[in-house]
């Protein structure tokens, strides 16, 4: 009895893995530029 090992699915399983990384640091990235931006809003001057 010979045990046949099944490697088809290792290609798509990394490649939605890399996908959803590259994804979550983009995300990563911009959130942290918006908030970034948010903290140098400076508020209207009252006269």
């Amino acid at each position: 009895m010979t045990i046949k090992n099944n490697e088809d699915a290792v290609s798509p399983v990394i490649g939605v893995i890399l996908m959803v990384a590259i994804v979550v640091i983009l995300a990563a990235i911009i959130a942290a530029f918006v908030f970034g931006m948010v903290g140098t809003v400076e508020g209207t001057k009252v006269v």
